[in-house]
């Protein structure tokens, strides 16, 4: 025993003293209810058929079950995993909002170590709980947020700006960029399904005729039609005279 080296024993204080208040509430809560079951037993008779007794007995019976079951789920052996449901419940009460979501989108759907997740500012809280859930939520006004799924299309705008500041550190220079326009240029026809390209119809394409918006360039619109169920609407581009 001498050998073992103490960094062997990995105990979390926070775990411990987690499980060590949770078994004292249940053990509390157990004793005053069998206490109070042997104080009715063992009183005189005041008219209490002895069926009231049975029940009581039989709800302690549950009671102790119930709370020993609560106390089996909150441990490092579950995760201290608690319905989504609840968690966003608890979000609400504490940060004082509103979170919109349907049954079917927290139906089933657990939260590991779910105490662990709350930070100070419900943003934060937010993506810690959704993120492993692969979900979201849109915040629609102050104090209101949407419940959703992941979007994988949809970046913040910040987010947006700085991959874009981190592409733009990739070129040195015109050559560089057109080496690489020329590697990417593939994948895109390819991401729009354009690659490729679908057959030439043989309708003629609809021109629209010249629209002034007020900005620096006149819009030209020209439309393809064809059988294929993937149309092509363009806008080209004209800078003013």
């Amino acid at each position: 025993m001498r050998n073992i080296k103490k960094s062997s024993f990995r105990a979390d204080p926070i775990a411990i003293g987690c499980n060590v208040a949770e078994n004292h509430v249940v053990l509390s809560e157990a004793k005053s209810v069998i206490d109070l079951s042997i104080s009715l037993r063992y009183s005189r008779d005041d008219g209490r058929s002895i069926s009231n007794r049975m029940s009581l007995m039989a709800l302690l019976f549950f009671t102790i079950i119930s709370l020993s079951t609560f106390a089996q789920i909150q441990n490092t052996d579950n995760l201290y995993k608690k319905p989504l449901v609840d968690v966003l419940k608890e979000i609400q009460t504490r940060f004082k909002v509103q979170i919109k979501y349907s049954e079917p989108q927290v139906k089933d759907k657990w939260v590991n170590y779910a105490e662990w997740r709350f930070r100070a500012n419900v943003d934060e809280t937010l993506a810690n709980v959704l993120a492993p859930l692969d979900m979201k939520v849109n915040k629609e006004k102050s104090g209101v947020y949407k419940l959703k799924e992941y979007e994988y299309y949809r970046w913040e705008v910040q987010d947006g700006w700085a991959y874009l500041d981190s592409l733009a550190t990739k070129y040195r220079d015109r050559a560089s960029w057109e080496k690489r326009k020329a590697q990417i240029k593939p994948e895109l026809y390819q991401a729009l399904l354009l690659s490729p390209l679908p057959a030439k119809p043989n309708s003629k394409p609809i021109v629209t005729t010249k629209r002034r918006t007020g900005g620096p360039a006149r819009t030209r619109y020209v439309g393809l039609t064809s059988w294929s169920p993937r149309g092509i609407l363009d806008g080209l581009d004209e800078p003013h005279d």
